[in-house]
């Protein structure tokens, strides 16, 4: 028979490897010098033949790589050619693959039309081979693996004509087939989302052929699916998918439940990622105007298979994953059902919202429910029978009128952290921040309630800052934060958002000053308009320093996110002396003042003893003024309470200060002119305008140090209209003040055991941005619910027997375990995707 070394210019058969290749080498060498076809002529050979011994033909194959690659890359230019070469190769096909992506990825290769021309030549021989003319009826042979190996490497080879996976879906749920190219399967799946993300209809058809197949290792599955299922809600839906689906449906419920028992406790979460997949692509066809009648003949059999899932996981107590899937459904609320579909969505809907809460009411998903059905929009057709349930779903949720930040939820105390708390707490009041923070991480949850959106200009995360990691990090652990208190019934723990910020958790108190300025120029730059920072707390404000001897004036305008208003120093008492309780002197024993007087004082000019002036040198004529030229929606004030000592350390001012409940604050607004410094354009700009402003929050401070002591929060949503709603927000817990709170009972709460330390105005008036709805983004709020959802019962309880169309009740349910809700959101369970695949 003949043999590879007679092909390739005779030589002893039964000669050895080295020898054989020390033969092959000078027969490239001759052949050089013979022409320049003669080495093509000698490597095609080489390939033509590779059955006859592929490990010495792999040998020599790397000999080429080294002394002839132009020859090498031509013949594996020929697909026709390539495929024989693999399909001879047998278990030696996946490193002949290997070969050839070095060679025509090298400098100078192939173009990538030229190497998609190849791939087509490769798969179409390949199937040739079988006796068929479709690439995706291969069968799972080392040729196949070897050929999906080289697409791995090479998007260029990717079958022809390949705008969907659900053949490569198809592999991989055949029983037979390596694992390693299952394994390059999965990789090449999710390299085709990424060069494909609105093709919703793959995802499905990649998640129907995992339901198929045998999971040996379903944690794999879990995390692949977890980074795919995060996709846009589609528009279209495949008919091949609803169709394939509608035909399997029996199959899928038998495997969904072998699935669910998988080993290593991730069946839950790769039937609840399946779940969320097939129910986003059935979207599509609800509305009843895609344009498939196919794919909306077939959408019942998914509806009903969706249906008969949620029962198979609530028959085995998986709360936690129902409460993702009932998160899913409220997140990706239709607008509309078309007649054909309405019974069995509906169906769906009412078992999955009504039926399964009701008849498990200590279960997790009954705990849940209220909070995830306060991101169900309002209705449009409210007659409809779907505006219809969506109302009656409206009404058992925790906030019907939509999320508004009342007395909700504390903050644990992670040690000496009530700085951090009281600024979460005051930053979790003030609305527009809120609104505006969460709008940079899309998608955001259905905007309910009555209160219409007003548009609002393009926000700027963070101006010229914009790329920074440490920034964007910043603002997701906070939206994360304010997402959680604006839904929480129990405190809610600051730990991550506490690691991330200037201070960490070092155990020891910050002055809550520091933070604050920190915080504010991080997460936005308050000199950019547009930036997070600059529209909710940005001002500007210009100083001019003016010589009364010659006139000379200078003029610096400045952007702000607070004033420090300096707080007179106490003075003696009558007796000459300080009263004092418990270490501190009483609030009776030092002078009184108000933020009006304060501001007042902080505006107006002042003499700078020492000045020389640039123009004249003259020293001591020199005055300095204030003024704000633009006013901000929030502003906020720092009272100067610390004055430092002559040995360096700091003393607390214990003045009384009347905390105004309305401010009027003078700006110069566009009359003044910044290029103008002169006296005339100063004199129009003094009260150009008035800007007033509403308390809404107070951070009191209780000690003598701003880095000891204790810090507390007084306040109420910054867009409430009544006095009633403040409360107390002291770490954990919260507490609302009884009766109406007068200018006399902010003065009592601003000036005892603790002090205003920092204030909080909301500007009022026709300037003012109007109110706008608080929508958290979907991810943060799933995430929010989930955490409640994983805190509480896992089991069962109660005494139904029944749950509708989604079955009876397990057997061998007990009571529920209670548990709370702070502490960090949990990451088992889900495939350690928080909420991202829901959105």
């Amino acid at each position: 028979p003949p043999s590879l070394d007679g092909v390739l210019g005779g030589g002893a058969a039964d000669c050895d490897a080295k020898a054989r290749l020390a033969r092959f080498g000078e027969r490239l060498a001759a052949c050089a010098a013979e022409g320049p076809g003669a080495q093509a002529e000698l490597v095609g050979a080489l390939l033509d033949n590779v059955g006859l011994d592929p490990a010495a033909a792999l040998h020599c194959l790397s000999a080429c790589y080294l002394r002839a690659r132009g020859p090498l890359a031509e013949c594996l230019s020929s697909g026709a050619r390539l495929a024989k070469a693999l399909r001879a190769a047998g278990e030696r096909a996946g490193p002949i693959a290997d070969l050839t992506f070095m060679v025509l990825r090298l400098p100078g290769g192939p173009s990538p039309e030229a190497l998609r021309h190849t791939a087509g030549e490769l798969w179409r021989n390949l199937a040739a081979a079988e006796g068929s003319y479709r690439w995706e009826e291969l069968r799972p042979t080392p040729a196949r693996a070897a050929a999906v190996k080289l697409w791995s490497k090479c998007p260029d080879f990717a079958p022809p004509g390949l705008f969907a996976a659900a053949p490569l879906a198809q592999w991989l749920a055949e029983p037979a087939g390596a694992d390693s190219e299952k394994a390059l399967l999965h990789k090449a799946m999710t390299d085709l989302w990424r060069s494909q993300p609105a093709n919703t209809s793959t995802q499905v058809e990649d998640v129907v052929g995992l339901l198929l197949q045998n999971m040996g290792e379903p944690q794999t599955s879990a995390d692949w699916l977890a980074g795919v299922v995060a996709r846009p809600r589609p528009s279209t839906v495949s008919p091949w998918v609803c169709v394939l689906f509608a035909g399997i449906v029996a199959t899928a419920s038998g495997v969904a439940g072998q699935i669910l028992g998988a080993p290593g406790g991730k069946g839950p979460a790769i039937l609840m990622f399946a779940w969320a997949t097939l129910y986003s692509s059935v979207l599509g066809v609800l509305p009843g105007s895609s344009g498939n009648t196919e794919a909306e003949a077939s959408a019942p059999s998914v509806l009903r298979f969706l249906a008969d899932t949620c029962a198979l996981l609530s028959r085995s107590s998986h709360w936690q994953e129902l409460t993702g899937i009932s998160l899913n459904v409220v997140l990706n609320w239709p607008d509309a059902v078309s007649p054909g579909l309405e019974p069995c969505w509906a169906e769906l809907a009412r078992g999955l919202l009504l039926e399964l809460p009701d008849a498990y009411p200590e279960s997790a998903l009954a705990t849940a429910l209220p909070l995830l059905l306060s991101a169900l929009p309002e209705p449009v057709a409210q007659a409809s029978p779907l505006g219809a349930l969506a109302l009656t779903l409206r009404r058992r949720s925790a906030y019907p009128e939509g999320l508004r930040r009342g007395s909700a939820a504390g903050l644990s105390n992670l040690g000496n952290t009530c700085y951090l708390n009281s600024l979460l707490q005051a930053l979790a009041l003030t609305s527009g921040f809120g609104a505006d923070l969460f709008e940079l991480f899309p998608p955001q949850i259905p905007a309910s309630g009555t209160s219409a959106s007003s548009p609002s200009p393009p926000l700027r995360a963070n101006g010229a800052a914009a790329s920074s990691g440490k920034s964007e990090d910043v603002r997701r652990l906070l939206a994360q934060v304010l997402t959680r208190l604006s839904i929480a019934r129990s405190p809610v723990s600051p730990g991550s958002f506490a690691k991330a910020t200037l201070f960490g958790l070092s155990g020891r108190q910050q002055d809550v000053t520091e933070l604050s300025r920190w915080l504010l120029d991080t997460i936005g730059d308050v000199s950019v308009a547009g930036s997070l920072t600059e529209k909710s707390f940005g001002g500007r404000a210009a100083t001019t320093v003016r010589c009364a001897s010659c006139g000379h004036a200078q003029t610096k305008v400045e952007a702000f996110s607070d004033l420090c208003l300096p707080v007179v120093a106490p003075t003696a008492h009558h007796d000459g002396k300080d009263r004092v309780e418990n270490g501190e002197p009483t609030p009776e024993s030092t002078p009184e003042c108000n933020v009006k007087r304060l501001l007042q004082v902080y505006l107006s000019e002042e003499e700078l003893s020492g000045y020389r002036c640039d123009s004249c040198s003259s020293v001591g004529s020199s005055r300095r003024q204030c003024r704000i030229t633009k006013a901000p929606e929030h502003l906020i004030i720092s009272l100067g309470r610390f004055a430092f000592t002559a040995d360096g350390g700091q003393q607390k001012i214990y003045a009384h200060v009347t905390v105004d409940k309305t401010l009027h604050v003078p700006c110069a607004g566009e009359a003044f002119r910044e290029d103008d410094p002169s006296p005339e354009g100063s004199a129009m700009a003094i009260d150009d305008c008035t800007e007033d402003y509403t308390l809404y929050a107070i951070v009191n401070h209780a000690g003598s140090s701003p880095h000891s002591g204790h810090y507390v929060c007084f306040g109420r949503d910054s867009d409430a209209d009544t006095d009633k709603a403040w409360c107390c927000y002291d770490d954990a817990s919260v507490r609302s003040l009884a009766g109406e709170m007068t200018q006399e009972a902010l003065n009592t709460h601003a000036n005892g055991y603790g002090t205003a330390y920092v204030l909080f105005y909301r500007r009022r008036g026709t300037g003012a941005r109007p109110e706008r709805p608080r929508r958290p983004p979907a991810q943060f709020f799933a995430e929010a619910v989930l955490e409640v959802a994983g805190c509480s019962s896992a089991g069962t309880s109660g005494t139904s027997t029944s749950a509708g169309s989604f079955g009876g009740r397990p057997a061998g349910g007990g009571p529920a375990t209670g548990g709370g809700t702070g502490g960090e959101p949990p990451t088992g369970g889900f495939g350690g995707s928080g909420g991202s695949w829901i959105c």
